[in-house]
């Protein structure tokens, strides 16, 4: 989805997003396929003084949450392995890193900051964040490595809404309601999908169901093994 003119409408949604007030938001850069905002495109000043460099800012409770996991899985390793051994991907690396500081200077050039983009460009590799949220912006094939990135998440909108329109969806608690983030953010009416209390309680209405079942966890994972075998044995699985 191309650039859009930011409303007041998305101010409030980046700011329940990020559980503080948005600042200095200059557009959309990217929205989510229900239509809120998943990438913000941001002013290179902060209104305090602040010099700010990520033009380009993940906002996504769902998209950010699956890039911190995959920095956590030391996939930043192999992408900077990639940079430094691969030619043809280190200048595209570096032309993506012009880009993103002209089109900064276009809103504002910040003395500051003037040599330093973001995300670690153009030699290294330092917040998959940024990286993605400049893929997320500027469309595959600008950013190598935001790209990588954005391909190897296990997040994506486009999988929630698949899967509630083809399959069925199952939450472990009604608290997914006002927490399951990626479902929510894919416009999705989570209070009507079924919970695995009602599995256990009403299992002959879902025992021969057609379509895939994506199972949404927004607790601990030892809870989550718990009841599910539960389940498989209410259903005569075990």
């Amino acid at each position: 989805m191309p650039e859009s003119v930011v409303t007041a409408e998305d101010i409030s949604e980046v700011t329940r997003q990020l559980g503080r007030p948005a600042r200095d938001i200059v557009a959309i850069a990217s929205r989510c396929v229900c239509g809120r905002p998943l990438v913000v495109k941001t002013r290179p000043r902060l209104e305090n003084g602040t010099p700010f460099p990520t033009l380009y800012y993940l906002t996504q409770p769902a998209a950010t949450a699956a890039v911190s996991t995959l920095e956590a899985s030391g996939y930043m390793v192999e992408l900077q392995e990639l940079v430094q051994q691969d030619e043809a991907v280190s200048a595209q690396y570096l032309a993506a890193h012009k880009q993103y500081l002209t089109e900064r200077e276009a809103i504002e050039v910040v003395e500051e900051i003037t040599d330093f983009s973001a995300g670690g460009m153009p030699t290294r590799v330092k917040c998959l964040h940024a990286l993605v949220g400049h893929s997320l912006a500027k469309g595959k094939g600008v950013n190598p490595i935001g790209d990588l990135a954005l391909e190897a998440l296990e997040w994506s909108p486009e999988v929630c809404l698949h899967m509630a329109q083809h399959g069925h969806i199952v939450v472990d608690t009604r608290d997914a309601d006002h927490e399951a983030g990626d479902l929510l953010q894919a416009g999705l009416d989570v209070p009507c999908f079924a919970s695995l209390q009602d599995v256990v309680q009403q299992p002959h209405e879902f025992t021969n169901t057609a379509g895939p079942v994506f199972f949404k966890s927004c607790g601990w994972a030892g809870w989550d093994l718990a009841a599910a075998r539960c389940v498989v044995n209410s259903l005569g699985l075990g």
